[in-house]
């Protein structure tokens, strides 16, 4: 049922409303919050979204790095459809729908704008990624499933460059690189999934041009990963080319709870 190996045990998001965005992720992720005073979190399969809030947090500016998408992976082709089902019941921003190949993936935004992506996994031993439209009117016919499970497949980034993205996620953290084919962008993974993490430039070359992510901004500060125990890479607290904190932790990670 799951391919992705739990690596992305946690994605740490700041929010400008907690509980906007816990009404919006409870719908999409198929579970309730738990609550504390200065935080909240979604425990998810292998996995945990921890929001926090910062009510004055700004939107990054254009063309900066940072967050792309968090993506979430449903155990079900159901799932995805139930999930589709939803988004239109509940006039979500469906932002697209695509066949990468591997994948069927819609993609849609917090109500601070960060990315999200729900995507199920082909039940196919490997493919190469690419991007179709996806049959919307064929995943509406299938019927959806309302016991659905989540968990955090991977998380794509806004980076300065491809190279420093390279550098520090194949370098130092020892993912291999999985896709060269797209224009502006790299895949990594461990092991033999499609991607962990997604690099792109796609933003970045305008704007700000890749400026890090500085505090007071929504978005991604923080993520935990936990890689199979055969990759040499040496446990701790890094810090990525687009200013994000990554802890690497085979316990799972400190949790940040």
């Amino acid at each position: 049922m799951w391919k992705h190996g739990f690596i992305v045990r946690e994605a740490h998001l700041v929010v400008t409303d907690s509980k906007l965005a816990r009404n919006f992720y409870s719908l999409l992720l198929n579970t309730s919050p738990v609550i504390l005073k200065d935080k909240s979190y979604f425990n998810l399969e292998g996995s945990k979204l921890l929001l926090r809030e910062e009510s004055h947090a700004l939107k990054p500016p254009p063309g900066s790095s940072g967050l792309y998408h968090v993506a979430f992976v449903v155990d079900s082709l159901e799932g995805l459809a139930e999930v589709f089902r939803r988004i239109l019941e509940y006039r979500l921003p469906l932002l697209g729908a695509s066949d990468h190949g591997c994948t069927l993936a819609l993609y849609t935004m917090d109500p601070d704008y960060n990315g999200v992506e729900i995507y199920w996994d082909k039940p196919v031993s490997s493919c190469k990624l690419r991007t179709k439209a996806l049959d919307l009117d064929a995943l509406s016919e299938v019927g959806g499933y309302r016991g659905y499970k989540v968990s955090i497949g991977h998380v794509h980034l806004k980076v300065p460059s491809l190279d420093s993205a390279e550098e520090f996620y194949s370098g130092t953290l020892r993912m291999r690189v999985t896709e060269r084919g797209y224009l502006g962008a790299l895949f990594f993974a461990y092991g033999g999934y499609h991607h962990h993490i997604g690099a792109n430039v796609w933003e970045t070359a305008w704007g700000t041009r890749g400026a890090r992510r500085r505090p007071g901004h929504v978005g991604l500060e923080e993520l935990v990963l936990n890689p199979p125990p055969n990759v040499d890479v040496v446990e701790g607290s890094y810090e990525d080319p687009a200013g994000h904190v990554v802890v690497v932790s085979r316990g799972g990670g400190p949790g940040g709870i």
